[in-house]
This record gives structure tokens, C-alpha cells and sequence, in this order.
């Protein structure tokens, strides 16, 4: 028996799968979507559907992978030659899901490439593999989310529901049933790992969750999602700007703002919609009227390029009428 709450969770396919106007804005985003799909795919492992930068190596043999004790774990964490095996782990899911995206859509010059069905399969195939009872990935040495959180099992398992919505039954029915068992335990281990950090991880965190929320029907996560982000949203929107830890972060302020603005587009939840707008506003006396970042402090990370503006494209577009 279906619950109200339930009832009034949104659909995933009305999240993800709406139909996109034909502008020049959005035949422009699809353009540079498309660009990166083609930058990306000659760095693809095409049997593994790994994405493997030149010079790194891909790491999946079962002794690598399998009985890592905690210490062992943070010794090679500290690692130089592990440092491209966090990227490529963590973006590769992201590179799929983008052509998968590609894959569906007409307005994509890259629909039905069947180059792109083929990678996203394999790459599947391969996380699943690498899937723990309890959910979480273990596709090299180091164990990210049990390790440094659950953030960052967050970050690898939104792509897989985006591309599996996306796909839909384009995805072969044995290729569907792995990819939503694989969703469903880490939906699972997610939702019993919470991150309350008030800052872009417990955002993260909160967004994610809703997101496997509308996908799998499941309205305990959707209110462990409103109860974890009404909880951290005043430590992160402070007085109209976007706080991460002790202050504005020229990296860390843009990502959390993101899934803030996810948070938002998936739940519903407007209660924090006014402090939003004024953090949008902060944002743009940040930079300059073409984008460029006004140089001053940062919290953590110090990073003043163009392209953190695309984590502020959806809310801006939202609210650009408020």
C-alpha cells in the first residue's frame, strides 16, 4: 500500500527525463556536452569501460582490491602513484553518464552512437564487480567512502541512476537488473552512512539521497534527505553567501552550492529558497560581469577559473525570475 508521502515524491522521470526546449541555449549546452563525450572517449579502456587518462593504470586484479586493513588503506592513500586513481575512479562514472545522456537524446549529434551504449555496459559491469556486499566500491586499494566518508560514495553512485533513467530499456533487461541492484546497495549504505557535515559534503550527501529517493520509491530516504538538510542548510547559507567550513571557498563554495541547488530541484523543499537567491546574487558580485572570479580569500581551496560557473546554471536559470 502506497503512502501519501509517497504518492507526492516526484517522478524520476519527471526529474530527469522532461522534455528539453529547442533554444540556442540549450542546443549550446548540448554542443558541449557532446564536445566532452568525443574528448573523453579515445582515453576509454574499451573492454573494462574505465575511463583511463594516459599513464595511469587501471587496477581491479582481486588481491588489490581485497583485504586492505584501515592502516594499509591511509598509508597508500598518502601514495603519489594513487593520486590519478582517485580521479579516475570517481570521474568515470560522471564520463558514462554523460553519454548516456548523449546516447538518449535526438538534439545530441552523438544519439544511438552505439560506441557510447557499449562503454556505459561495460562500465556497469565493472563497478558492479567491484561492489561490496554492504554497497560500497572498491575498485582499487583505497576504500574513498569508507575512508573519507560517505560523500564520496555519493559522488559514484549519482551518474549510475542518472544514466540508468536515462537509458531506461534502452539498457538490455540483464544489463537493468544489475545496475538497479547495484543502486540499490548503495542507496543502501548510504542512507545508513549519513554525512551531517554542514558544508558541500553534507549537501552532497542530502541531494544524492533524494535522487535514490525518486528512483527507487523509497520515502525514508527522501525524509532522511529533508531532515539531514534542514539540519546543515544555516551553517551553509549564511547570511546570503555559501559557507564551507570557515568561510567563502573559491571551489568548495560552487560544488556545495550545486547540490544544494539538486537538493532542491528533487525534493521540493523550498523552505530555504529566499537565502538561495541571495546566495546567487553573492555569487555574481563575486565575479566580473563576463565570469571571471574576483581573487581573494578562500576557506580551502583556492581556484578562480570560468568553469565553477556551471555549478550555478540550474539555479540561476530557476530563480532568474525572482
Amino acid at each position: 500500500q502506497r503512502s501519501g508521502e509517497e504518492d507526492a515524491m516526484m517522478r524520476i522521470e519527471e526529474a530527469l527525463c522532461r522534455p528539453i526546449a529547442d533554444t540556442p541555449r540549450t542546443r549550446r549546452y548540448q554542443e558541449l556536452l557532446d564536445r566532452s563525450v568525443e574528448e573523453k572517449l579515445p582515453q576509454f579502456d574499451t573492454e573494462r569501460g574505465l575511463w583511463l587518462p594516459t599513464g595511469t593504470p587501471a587496477v581491479w586484479t582481486e588481491e588489490e582490491v581485497r583485504g586492505w586493513d584501515d592502516d594499509t588503506i591511509r598509508r597508500i592513500s598518502r601514495d603519489a602513484r594513487w593520486r590519478f586513481h582517485y580521479e579516475q575512479e570517481r570521474a568515470t562514472p560522471a564520463h558514462l553518464a554523460r553519454m548516456a545522456f548523449c546516447y538518449a537524446r535526438p538534439a545530441s549529434r552523438r544519439h544511438g552512437d552505439a560506441r557510447l551504449l557499449d562503454l556505459v555496459r561495460r562500465g556497469l559491469r565493472s563497478y558492479a564487480s567491484a561492489q561490496t556486499d554492504h554497497g560500497s566500491f572498491v575498485n582499487c586499494p583505497m576504500r574513498f567512502a569508507e575512508t573519507w566518508g560517505s560523500h564520496e560514495m555519493a559522488w559514484r553512485l549519482e551518474p549510475w541512476v542518472c544514466a540508468r533513467a536515462w537509458l531506461g530499456d534502452r539498457l538490455p533487461e540483464e544489463d537493468r537488473r544489475i545496475a538497479d541492484a547495484m543502486i540499490r546497495r548503495a542507496a543502501a549504505y548510504l542512507y545508513s552512512h549519513p554525512n551531517t557535515d554542514p558544508n558541500n559534503r553534507g549537501a552532497v550527501w542530502s541531494a544524492v539521497m533524494a535522487l535514490c529517493a525518486l528512483y527507487l520509491r523509497e520515502e525514508s530516504y527522501l525524509r532522511a534527505a529533508r531532515e539531514n538538510w534542514r539540519r546543515i542548510a544555516p551553517a551553509i547559507l549564511q547570511a546570503g553567501t555559501v559557507v564551507e567550513d570557515l568561510g567563502p571557498d573559491s571551489n568548495y563554495s560552487y560544488t556545495g552550492f550545486s547540490y544544494v541547488y539538486l537538493y532542491r530541484a528533487l525534493s521540493g523543499d523550498d523552505a530555504y529558497d529566499a537565502e538561495m537567491v541571495r546566495a546567487l546574487q553573492w555569487f555574481g558580485r563575486w565575479r566580473t560581469r563576463s565570469g571571471y572570479a574576483l581573487e581573494g580569500m578562500s576557506s580551502r581551496v583556492r581556484r578562480i577559473g570560468m568553469n565553477r560557473l556551471a555549478d550555478l546554471l540550474g539555479a540561476w536559470e530557476r530563480f532568474a525570475v525572482v
